[in-house]
């Protein structure tokens, strides 16, 4: 759904927050869908740093092509150096890529498409916190599940997706172990007892 798509999306511009607040920054340069892994428990995580690259003050354009066919920026080709707003680019790619199939699609997500694709970096959003702050005035009620997510990753393997049938078996397990240390009896080799 719209929302399920804006709430990875969400949690992809925390990832890409830290790796461009590295020093040097880290461009990933290939965001798109099939980078983009969502866990059972709903963690996300990005994937494949082939084409990455440490954002260099002293280049005014990238030296080689790295990225994918329609989800690379215009810059990556060799028009200008490769920034923050570059995995920006991608990811509206990315949006628009996971809602083409939609009847409808709200029309603060296009806009927010067409702001991420700019072909001019400098209208594109300064940032992924910029870009987060808007995904988020989309859907502004996705903050309790935020939360909720924030906190399954407290719990114990198995609990974790909050899935009732995984949280039976990880249940049984932990009582089976709990049972099998209680029962083990200790043999002193010295005495041979």
């Amino acid at each position: 759904t719209e929302k399920d798509i804006v709430s990875i999306i969400i949690k992809l511009c925390d990832i890409l927050w830290q790796l461009h607040h590295c020093s040097p920054p880290i461009i990933h340069r290939d965001i798109k869908p099939s980078n983009i892994i969502v866990s059972a428990d709903n963690v996300i995580k990005l994937i494949d740093f082939n084409a990455a690259k440490e954002f260099d003050t002293n280049k005014s354009e990238d030296t080689i092509f790295m990225g994918t066919r329609h989800f690379a920026a215009p810059e990556q080709y060799g028009f200008n150096q490769s920034d923050a707003r570059t995995d920006i680019y991608a990811i509206g790619c990315t949006i628009k890529y996971l809602t083409e199939e939609m009847k409808h699609v709200h029309q603060e997500l296009k806009n927010v498409i067409d702001k991420c694709m700019q072909i001019d970096a400098g209208n594109r959003y300064s940032d992924v916190m910029e870009l987060q702050s808007a995904l988020k005035c989309i859907f502004p009620t996705e903050q309790p599940t935020e939360h909720k997510a924030s906190f399954c990753k407290y719990l114990p393997v198995g609990f974790r997706s909050l899935n009732p049938p995984k949280m039976i078996l990880a249940s049984l397990y932990y009582v089976f172990v709990f049972w099998l240390s209680l029962s083990l009896t200790m043999i002193n080799s010295n005495t041979g007892q």
